[in-house]
């Protein structure tokens, strides 16, 4: 248990670096994320907290095929401290409970003053929709699903933020 511990710290650690450097803290810089930032537009931004690796880079793969930047990481318990560096449009958490539980995470998430406001999807196939609001999760995905209606959703939450798609990606 200490090292996994050890192990999620260093890939926080690892994560705020790479955000201050905008770069992903898996190839910390080997390769570019993304057009460089013009100021001309804002890309609409979401983090992806999924210990199953297939999964989290299945879901970060949509939503970059749609122009999103995408966030992922292993770990809940880093969610928190990743979400307030990057300040994310929305969080995109899997419930299953490896290290702390998915809904003790989003409790986190909406009890800290730097992220309470930033809209949590909750995706799981063992955790009730009944649940995951219950701990503060602002929508809920049932597993199975296809990663393209998710990637529908979380457009359709940050166009009810910033009035329409089209106008957060002109920014």
């Amino acid at each position: 248990m200490v090292t996994r511990l050890a192990v999620s710290s260093a890939e926080s650690v690892l994560a705020l670096i790479a955000a201050k450097s905008g770069k992903s803290y898996r190839d910390q810089g080997s390769r570019p994320r993304g057009p460089p930032n013009t100021g001309t537009r804002r890309r609409p931004t979401a983090l992806v907290v999924d210990d199953d690796e297939n999964a989290r880079e299945l879901y970060a793969w949509c939503m970059r095929a749609a122009g999103w930047l995408v966030e992922a990481i292993p770990n809940r318990e880093g969610a928190v401290f990743v979400a307030a560096v990057l300040a994310p449009d929305v969080i995109v958490i899997d419930l299953r409970p490896p290290v702390i539980a998915g809904l003790e995470a989003v409790r986190s998430l909406k009890g800290d003053e730097e992220t309470r406001d930033v809209p949590v999807v909750a995706i799981s196939g063992s955790v009730g929709e009944i649940e995951a609001r219950a701990a503060g999760c602002d929508e809920f995905v049932a597993k199975p699903f296809e990663p393209e209606a998710l990637r529908e959703l979380l457009e359709a939450m940050v166009v009810g933020r910033s009035g329409s798609l089209a106008d957060l990606r002109s920014k």
